[in-house]
Protein backbone atom coordinates (compact mmCIF):
# COMPACT_ATOMS: atom_id res chain seq x y z
CA UNK A 1 0.00 0.00 0.00
CA UNK A 2 1.36 3.35 -0.99
CA UNK A 3 -0.69 5.94 0.82
CA UNK A 4 0.15 9.58 0.42
CA UNK A 5 0.45 11.59 3.60
CA UNK A 6 -1.21 14.98 3.48
CA UNK A 7 1.36 17.21 5.15
CA UNK A 8 -1.13 20.06 5.41
CA UNK A 9 -2.99 18.06 8.06
CA UNK A 10 0.22 17.71 10.08
CA UNK A 11 1.11 21.40 9.96
CA UNK A 12 -1.36 22.51 12.68
CA UNK A 13 0.02 19.87 15.05
CA UNK A 14 3.63 20.84 14.29
CA UNK A 15 2.81 24.52 14.68
CA UNK A 16 1.02 23.90 17.98
CA UNK A 17 3.97 21.88 19.33
CA UNK A 18 6.42 24.57 18.23
CA UNK A 19 4.35 27.29 19.94
CA UNK A 20 4.07 25.23 23.15
CA UNK A 21 7.82 24.56 23.13
CA UNK A 22 8.57 28.25 22.61
CA UNK A 23 6.18 29.21 25.42
CA UNK A 24 7.75 26.71 27.83
CA UNK A 25 11.26 28.00 27.15
CA UNK A 26 10.09 31.63 27.39
CA UNK A 27 8.28 31.03 30.68
CA UNK A 28 11.33 29.35 32.18
CA UNK A 29 13.64 32.06 30.88
CA UNK A 30 11.44 34.75 32.46
CA UNK A 31 10.93 33.00 35.79
CA UNK A 32 14.56 32.15 36.44
CA UNK A 33 15.46 35.85 36.51
CA UNK A 34 19.08 36.76 37.17
CA UNK A 35 19.95 33.63 39.12
CA UNK A 36 23.42 32.30 38.49
CA UNK A 37 23.64 29.16 36.38
CA UNK A 38 25.23 26.33 38.36
CA UNK A 39 27.66 24.05 36.49
CA UNK A 40 27.16 20.36 37.23
CA UNK A 41 28.71 17.23 35.74
CA UNK A 42 26.58 15.14 33.41
CA UNK A 43 25.43 11.70 34.61
CA UNK A 44 25.83 12.66 38.26
CA UNK A 45 22.96 13.15 40.68
CA UNK A 46 22.56 16.81 41.54
CA UNK A 47 20.51 17.65 44.65
CA UNK A 48 18.38 20.78 44.85
CA UNK A 49 17.30 21.69 48.39
CA UNK A 50 14.14 23.74 48.81
CA UNK A 51 13.23 25.13 52.23
CA UNK A 52 9.56 25.77 52.98
CA UNK A 53 8.23 28.86 54.71
CA UNK A 54 5.92 26.81 56.95
CA UNK A 55 6.50 23.82 59.23
CA UNK A 56 5.23 20.44 58.02
CA UNK A 57 5.30 17.83 60.83
CA UNK A 58 5.19 15.04 58.24
CA UNK A 59 6.56 16.44 54.97
CA UNK A 60 6.02 13.11 53.23
CA UNK A 61 2.22 13.27 53.58
CA UNK A 62 1.50 16.95 54.27
CA UNK A 63 2.50 18.27 50.85
CA UNK A 64 3.61 17.23 47.38
CA UNK A 65 6.53 19.08 45.81
CA UNK A 66 7.93 18.49 42.34
CA UNK A 67 10.12 20.24 39.81
CA UNK A 68 9.74 20.56 36.08
CA UNK A 69 13.02 20.57 34.16
CA UNK A 70 13.34 21.75 30.55
CA UNK A 71 16.42 22.24 28.38
CA UNK A 72 17.12 24.53 25.44
CA UNK A 73 15.94 21.84 23.00
CA UNK A 74 12.52 21.68 24.65
CA UNK A 75 13.15 18.28 26.29
CA UNK A 76 11.40 18.19 29.63
CA UNK A 77 10.87 15.94 32.60
CA UNK A 78 9.32 16.08 36.04
CA UNK A 79 11.05 14.94 39.22
CA UNK A 80 9.35 14.54 42.61
CA UNK A 81 10.80 16.01 45.78
CA UNK A 82 11.11 14.13 49.02
CA UNK A 83 10.91 15.57 52.52
CA UNK A 84 13.97 15.34 54.70
CA UNK A 85 12.81 17.35 57.71
CA UNK A 86 10.03 19.76 58.72
CA UNK A 87 10.92 22.59 56.33
CA UNK A 88 13.31 21.10 53.78
CA UNK A 89 12.82 18.86 50.80
CA UNK A 90 15.19 17.65 48.10
CA UNK A 91 14.91 17.06 44.37
CA UNK A 92 17.46 14.88 42.58
CA UNK A 93 18.24 15.33 38.90
CA UNK A 94 20.87 13.81 36.58
CA UNK A 95 21.68 15.44 33.26
CA UNK A 96 22.11 12.97 30.40
CA UNK A 97 24.08 15.22 28.01
CA UNK A 98 26.94 17.67 28.39
CA UNK A 99 26.77 21.23 27.12
CA UNK A 100 23.07 21.73 27.84
CA UNK A 101 21.38 24.37 29.92
CA UNK A 102 18.50 23.06 32.03
CA UNK A 103 15.99 25.39 33.65
CA UNK A 104 13.83 24.15 36.51
CA UNK A 105 10.81 25.39 38.39
CA UNK A 106 9.35 23.77 41.50
CA UNK A 107 5.68 23.52 42.40
CA UNK A 108 3.76 22.32 45.44
CA UNK A 109 0.30 21.12 46.39
CA UNK A 110 0.13 23.61 49.28
CA UNK A 111 0.21 27.39 49.51
CA UNK A 112 3.83 27.99 50.43
CA UNK A 113 5.71 30.61 48.45
CA UNK A 114 9.14 29.23 49.33
CA UNK A 115 8.30 25.89 47.70
CA UNK A 116 7.71 27.70 44.39
CA UNK A 117 11.32 28.09 43.30
CA UNK A 118 13.39 28.09 40.11
CA UNK A 119 16.94 27.90 38.86
CA UNK A 120 19.31 26.94 36.07
CA UNK A 121 21.86 24.17 35.64
CA UNK A 122 24.49 23.80 32.94
CA UNK A 123 25.82 20.30 32.32
CA UNK A 124 29.54 19.89 31.77
CA UNK A 125 31.49 16.74 30.89
CA UNK A 126 31.93 14.11 33.59
CA UNK A 127 35.44 14.27 35.07
CA UNK A 128 35.19 11.75 37.90
CA UNK A 129 36.62 8.26 38.21
CA UNK A 130 33.50 6.33 39.19
CA UNK A 131 33.57 3.21 37.01
CA UNK A 132 29.78 2.86 37.24
CA UNK A 133 29.07 6.20 35.56
CA UNK A 134 32.13 6.99 33.45
CA UNK A 135 30.26 5.70 30.37
CA UNK A 136 26.96 7.40 31.17
CA UNK A 137 23.53 6.46 32.41
CA UNK A 138 22.09 3.00 31.84
CA UNK A 139 19.27 2.12 29.47
CA UNK A 140 18.07 -0.90 27.53
CA UNK A 141 19.79 -1.78 24.25
CA UNK A 142 17.83 -1.17 21.01
CA UNK A 143 16.81 -4.85 20.89
CA UNK A 144 16.01 -4.78 24.64
CA UNK A 145 18.14 -7.84 25.34
CA UNK A 146 20.80 -6.28 27.54
CA UNK A 147 21.72 -3.15 29.46
CA UNK A 148 24.05 -0.57 27.89
CA UNK A 149 25.60 2.70 28.98
CA UNK A 150 24.93 6.01 27.20
CA UNK A 151 28.13 5.45 25.19
CA UNK A 152 26.82 2.09 23.93
CA UNK A 153 29.19 0.07 26.13
CA UNK A 154 27.55 -3.12 27.43
CA UNK A 155 27.03 -3.60 31.15
CA UNK A 156 26.91 -6.98 32.84
CA UNK A 157 24.31 -6.99 35.59
CA UNK A 158 24.18 -9.96 37.95
CA UNK A 159 21.62 -10.24 40.70
CA UNK A 160 20.37 -12.67 43.29
CA UNK A 161 16.59 -12.60 43.56
CA UNK A 162 14.89 -13.79 46.73
CA UNK A 163 11.28 -12.93 45.85
CA UNK A 164 9.94 -16.54 45.87
CA UNK A 165 11.64 -17.36 49.20
CA UNK A 166 8.68 -16.50 51.49
CA UNK A 167 6.45 -18.88 49.50
CA UNK A 168 8.91 -21.76 49.61
CA UNK A 169 10.30 -21.64 53.13
CA UNK A 170 8.97 -20.96 56.61
CA UNK A 171 9.94 -17.64 58.21
CA UNK A 172 12.63 -19.28 60.35
CA UNK A 173 14.36 -20.86 57.33
CA UNK A 174 14.08 -17.63 55.32
CA UNK A 175 15.85 -15.79 58.16
CA UNK A 176 18.63 -18.40 58.27
CA UNK A 177 19.08 -18.17 54.48
CA UNK A 178 19.16 -14.34 54.49
CA UNK A 179 21.67 -14.24 57.37
CA UNK A 180 23.91 -16.75 55.57
CA UNK A 181 23.79 -14.72 52.31
CA UNK A 182 24.64 -11.53 54.16
CA UNK A 183 27.50 -13.20 56.06
CA UNK A 184 28.94 -14.33 52.71
CA UNK A 185 28.59 -10.72 51.50
CA UNK A 186 26.12 -11.78 48.81
CA UNK A 187 23.26 -9.60 49.97
CA UNK A 188 23.64 -5.85 50.04
CA UNK A 189 21.18 -3.55 51.69
CA UNK A 190 20.36 -0.36 49.86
Amino acid sequence: MNEKIDITQSLPVLLRNAVIGFMVITIFACTTGNKQTEKVQQWTSHVIVITADKDYPNPYTDQDVWAWFVNENGDSLVRPAFGVREKACKIRFARPHKGQKWMWKSYSSVEDEELQNSGELFSVAYEGDNKLIEHGLLHMSPRERNIVYATGTSMLFVGDTHWPLPYRAPTEQAGIYAADRQKKDKTRRC
